[in-house]
């Protein structure tokens, strides 16, 4: 089967947006090519707009002035905005898939321990939680600042938990 998306123009000039199938077949014994077209445009309508929604989130992630960073469930960076990306010394397409606590290392800047694994709280409480203003991250680079920052448990439309987001404010 051969497939290609083509554009049919209407006899009032309108371009429909299709998708043209070839198969071949046995008819009364003698092989036989089937074109078929398939109008695709609320295909294309809908792939645009999930383009467009795509791209706004991208660019709120990217325009929020704090630190930002989304896991999965496991634990392993998804996303991080670019102040996250100068918090942490961790460029995104490096800390991608690391564990968080790998790319965010945080103290208590008292005892110098580490603190809670964030994801595992906000999985566990099932809500938002908070650091203690005495927390240190410790970054790439060895570099330390004093931090205070948050977690949260990411849901889907039925409820369950697919992820942390993790904000930070100084």
């Amino acid at each position: 089967v051969d497939r290609a998306e083509c554009e049919l123009v209407t006899a009032d000039g309108a371009r429909l947006p299709i998708l043209k199938t070839v198969r071949q077949a046995t008819i009364g014994g003698r092989l036989r090519l089937i074109e078929a077209f398939i109008d695709i445009s609320d295909l294309k309508r809908a792939e645009e707009a999930l383009r467009r929604s795509e791209q706004h989130q991208r660019i709120t992630l990217e325009s929020i002035g704090d630190a930002v960073i989304a896991t999965g469930t496991d634990g392993r960076i998804e996303r991080m905005n670019p102040v996250a990306e100068d918090l942490t010394g961790w460029p995104r397409t490096e800390a991608a898939g690391r564990l968080l606590n790998d790319v965010f290392t945080i103290v208590n800047a008292r005892t110098d321990k580490p603190c809670e694994n964030l994801v595992e709280r906000a999985i566990g409480t099932g809500g938002v939680v908070e650091l203690a203003r005495d927390t240190t991250l410790i970054a790439r680079d060895g570099t330390r600042r004093q931090i205070a920052n948050s977690a949260a448990p990411i849901r889907d439309d039925d409820g369950a938990v697919t992820g942390v987001v993790i904000a930070d404010w100084r």
